[in-house]
């Protein structure tokens, strides 16, 4: 999928499994998917409401294989609002914030 970013470019994301979204370091000036997406890194994974997927700004603009280098079982972290606190629910450790 293609996503508009404040500059005018375009990032680009991967469902990698419902409701998993894995989103890309490369850009384009284009809404056209990069042939090379499938090797650039993954910046960040993120849980995405449906409805937010072919719809509004966030197009999909084809089809790819799940890159290997994907990340299936990813860390999600919360952030305490009075310790400052990041704490990861999977039994990481907490760690301050920097």
């Amino acid at each position: 999928m293609a996503v508009p970013l404040e500059d005018g470019g375009f990032g680009f994301g991967v469902v990698v499994e419902e409701p998993l979204i894995a989103f890309f370091t490369r850009r384009a000036n284009t809404k056209e998917m990069p042939a090379d997406i499938s090797s650039a890194p993954i910046a960040f994974s993120v849980w995405v409401i449906n409805n937010a997927i072919g719809k509004a700004h966030w197009s999909i603009v084809g089809t790819i294989d799940l890159p290997s280098h994907v990340e299936l079982d990813p860390w999600f972290f919360k952030k305490d609002i009075i310790s400052g606190k990041f704490i990861s629910p999977s039994g990481g450790k907490a760690c301050f914030a920097g």
